[in-house]
This record gives C-alpha cells, sequence and structure tokens, in this order.
C-alpha cells in the first residue's frame, strides 16, 4: 500500500480516516464529539460519547507519509474494543467495513 497521507494534513486525516471510522462505527445519539489536536508531537484523538471521553494516538504529527488504511484500522480497531466495553455497545462486535477515502487529485 501507498504512503499516501501526511499526518500534518489535519484535514486530511479527519476526511480520510477519522471520519469513516467514526461513521462506520458509532450509531446516532452514540457520539457527541470528536477533536484533532497535537500534544507532545503526536497526533491525538479525543472522541467524546454519551459515556466519557477516549483519547487514541495516531502517530507523531510531523512523521511524513504513511499508509491511509493502516491508520484507519489501526483506529478502527481502538475504537471496536471501545465500544464493546461501552453502556451503549456492551458486547457488540461492530467493525469497519469497505475501503477509505483516496485522495483528494492536485490540479
Amino acid at each position: 500500500m501507498p504512503r499516501d497521507l501526511d499526518l500534518s494534513d489535519h484535514d486530511e486525516v479527519a476526511r480520510r480516516v477519522v471520519l469513516p471510522v467514526l461513521e462506520a462505527l458509532y450509531r446516532e445519539g452514540e457520539l457527541v464529539g470528536w477533536v484533532l489536536r497535537v500534544a507532545n508531537d503526536r497526533l491525538l484523538l479525543s472522541v467524546t460519547t454519551v459515556d466519557e471521553v477516549d483519547e487514541y494516538d495516531l502517530g507523531w504529527d510531523g512523521s511524513g507519509s504513511v499508509e491511509a488504511a493502516e491508520v484507519a484500522y489501526f483506529l478502527s480497531d481502538r475504537i471496536e474494543e471501545y465500544i464493546s466495553e461501552t453502556s451503549f455497545g456492551w458486547g457488540e462486535q461492530r467493525s469497519m467495513r469497505g475501503p477509505i477515502p483516496g485522495p483528494v487529485a492536485d490540479g
């Protein structure tokens, strides 16, 4: 797979990784909000649900290009595990299916 995502481009990370994963895994009324932020040179995703706030480390903010699919599936795996332990998703096995969006063509 190509290294097709720059983690320092937060808009692209949101469009290609965060939104597809959150939309695939959370049902209406479960997700309250989310924020991408940088702390100690790490790109972090804070996800607020009806139960609590959880945080996920997406990698070093200045790491250059990474594989978008790899980051998406890593995040999906962590959130799937979290959801199965919440009051709204207790014991459920949710998963992200399908491809993630590709990069925006230059031009």
